[in-house]
């Protein structure tokens, strides 16, 4: 989503409002002496859709529906 690096000084990430699929956290440390680290972590992270936006849900849910007008 950006391809610039970002400063944290914090020691918890949050990442909030990603777009489903799959995407990689691209980590680098910093030494005390503001040095960076020539080596990179990468992290895999996959943001699943909600359970009610996946399309199994539409079936059971359609015939609920369509069971509860019909009684």
């Amino acid at each position: 989503m950006d391809n610039t690096w970002r400063y944290q000084t914090e020691s918890s990430l949050r990442l909030g409002n990603l777009p489903y699929g799959d995407h990689q956290l691209l980590i680098r440390g910093q030494a005390a002496d503001g040095r960076m680290s020539s080596a990179t972590l990468s992290i895999g992270v996959r943001v699943l859709r909600p359970f009610y936006l996946r399309g199994w849900f539409a079936f059971p849910l359609a015939f609920l529906l369509l069971g509860g007008v019909w009684a």
